[in-house]
């Protein structure tokens, strides 16, 4: 008789310990996760605004680099909402280089195809990247990012 009280509070224990980690992981505030601030902006491609453009910043400082990977995808009208964790949550403070990649996505013979990148191949990578922004503490507009 003991012996199944103690058998039924050890699996209470277990399945006590296991709901409160569930809800730890589940919960909404990251440990690692750090401040954010509104940043937007617009792209231009030849002079002129370019939709469905894939952003990615990516940290100078090298304590943030792994951490953090801001990114955006413009709209018709070449305009963007920069976020981090959850869509238009913001960008941590600090420099960043920004990358940019056209690919528009087709369907062929039941598989989706990534058709090659529209953009000079220079602005998709971080190591060859001209581009990059400042993000300051509180609201940002970022100046107009220019692809030639």
């Amino acid at each position: 008789m003991f012996r199944r009280k103690r058998q039924s509070l050890q699996t209470l224990v277990w399945n006590l310990g296991w709901l409160v980690l569930s809800c730890i992981g589940c919960s909404r505030d990251f440990p690692l996760q750090e401040v954010t601030y509104p940043a937007s902006g617009s792209i231009t491609y030849q002079g002129r605004p370019i939709p469905n453009v894939e952003i990615s910043l990516f940290p100078e400082d090298p304590e943030f680099a792994d951490r953090v990977r801001p990114k955006a995808r413009t709209d018709e009208a070449g305009r963007f909402i920069l976020w981090t964790y959850t869509p238009g949550d913001g960008v941590p403070s600090g420099s960043y280089k920004v990358t940019a990649i056209r690919q528009e996505l087709t369907l062929s013979k039941g598989t989706i195809v990534a058709r090659p990148n529209e953009l000079p191949p220079k602005y998709s990578s971080r190591d060859t990247t001209p581009l990059k922004v400042q993000i300051a503490k509180g609201k940002n507009e970022i100046p107009t990012i220019e692809i030639r």
